[in-house]
């Protein structure tokens, strides 16, 4: 049988539980999107806004990451300017970087990369990571190219210098008519007053501080300023890659080279000028690049960008031929300039040598440089002092240039 149970009115109370308990079903189920608990305490909402900006981060991160490859992939590509060798400013703290001209333009580096978050200084952090990290998996590690340090002291130093000196020569000296020096310089017998090369003073004065002064005396104002050109140029930049100690060691040596090449093939002229100094670095770089090409360099993160180098070796070869068509000019002597070439080149096989892996090829390779500067020097030295028989007309450079200068030829710093 069917029993039947009297219906109960519910209470107040319970009806009172249960509007309770629906109000927070609905009100759970509102605000239960992302799984967020319906009573929150201050705690969990600090979380809750953190995870919020860690992926608000992330998500912009990736977003200027992949803003920047499109870019990269649709910044149409500049052509290469040989006459500059990897040249380029970067902001430095520790360590500076340079890029190829092909890559991103000079005078937009900065903004470029710094727009993005990028800085050049080894170990900080930019938009996606560490500068050096990014850049290689941006840019790709052939393009990026490692320089010891910002400025090039001596560079700038020698060219200030070099300049003052031309100034004031000319000033106390007067210029000198275009029949007798065509540079727009001085007198040929003030170039040998003020240290230029003459072989008689050398080897019969023993004036041996002459081995070195001719780097600071120029033909005239158009020779100065393409010299200084080429060493603010390339040479300042040689001097950034190398470090300033390389650089001085390079230069003077090859400054030491060049005079007593010239001294031994053309004992009867006075010669002055750089050029042969900067062959020097010329021939340093060189034997630098033939070190990359057949070695392992040690130093991997160094000579990373080796198309780069490569690039270098057809900027050289065209400041080598440049440099060279001075060789034909009046006080200027091309066997200097081959003498600063070989000194450099030999000096540059000892110190980059250093740097290769193998022990064995780093010893022969050194010792190779160390035995043809050995030689080349010491017979030099002896030849010209035993053999060389400089004209003895030099020993009154006025009077040696009169003689060839019939008229008009003024004596104007003849030292008494």
């Amino acid at each position: 049988t069917e029993s039947s149970i009297p219906a109960v009115p519910p209470s107040d109370s319970y009806k009172s539980a249960i509007s309770a308990t629906m109000d927070g079903i609905d009100k759970y189920q509102l605000i239960n999107e992302d799984n967020v608990p319906p009573i929150q305490n201050k705690t969990n909402k600090t979380k809750t806004k953190r995870k919020d900006e860690k992926r608000r981060q992330k998500q912009s991160r990736s977003e200027r990451e992949l803003n920047y490859k499109n870019v990269r992939e649709t910044r149409p590509e500049r052509p290469q300017r040989s006459s500059r060798h990897g040249r380029g400013r970067s902001r430095h703290k520790t360590r500076a970087y340079e890029y190829s001209d092909s890559e991103v333009d000079a005078r937009s580096k900065d903004s470029y990369l710094g727009g993005r978050g990028l800085k050049c200084s080894s170990g900080e952090s930019g938009a996606f990571g560490s500068f050096e990290t990014s850049i290689l998996d941006t840019l790709g590690e052939n393009d990026v190219f490692y320089v010891k340090q910002k400025y090039a002291y001596f560079s700038i130093i020698l060219s200030i210098l070099q300049l003052l000196v031309m100034m004031l020569m000319m000033a106390l000296c007067g210029v000198a008519p275009l029949d007798v020096n065509p540079m727009v310089g001085p007198y040929p017998d003030t170039l040998s007053y003020w240290g230029g090369k003459n072989t008689y003073l050398i080897t019969n004065d023993y004036e041996f501080w002459r081995f070195f002064s001719p780097i600071m005396l120029h033909a005239g104002v158009i020779h100065l300023f393409c010299n200084v050109a080429v060493q603010l140029e390339t040479g300042a930049f040689f001097e950034r890659e190398w470090g300033s100690v390389i650089w001085v060691v390079v230069y003077f040596t090859s400054t030491v080279g060049s005079i007593v090449t010239s001294c031994l093939s053309r004992p009867n002229s006075i010669s002055v000028g750089s050029s042969g100094a900067l062959m020097g670095l010329f021939g340093a770089k060189l034997s630098e690049v033939f070190c990359i090409s057949c070695f392992t360099m040690s130093k991997r993160g160094v000579y990373r960008g080796h198309n780069i180098h490569m690039e270098q070796l057809g900027g050289v070869l065209c400041s080598v031929a440049i440099v060279s068509l001075f060789s034909f000019i009046p006080f200027v002597d091309w066997a200097g300039h081959m003498g600063g070439l070989f000194t450099g080149f030999s000096v540059g096989m000892v110190i980059f040598s250093i740097q290769i892996e193998s022990k064995q090829y780093r010893f022969l390779w050194g010792a190779l440089g160390v035995i043809l500067i050995g030689l080349y020097m010491s017979y030099s030295f002896y030849f010209l002092f035993t053999e060389i028989q400089p004209d003895n007309e030099l020993a009154d450079v006025c009077e040696y240039y009169r003689q060839i200068f019939h008229e008009g030829y003024d004596c104007a710093c003849q030292v008494q």
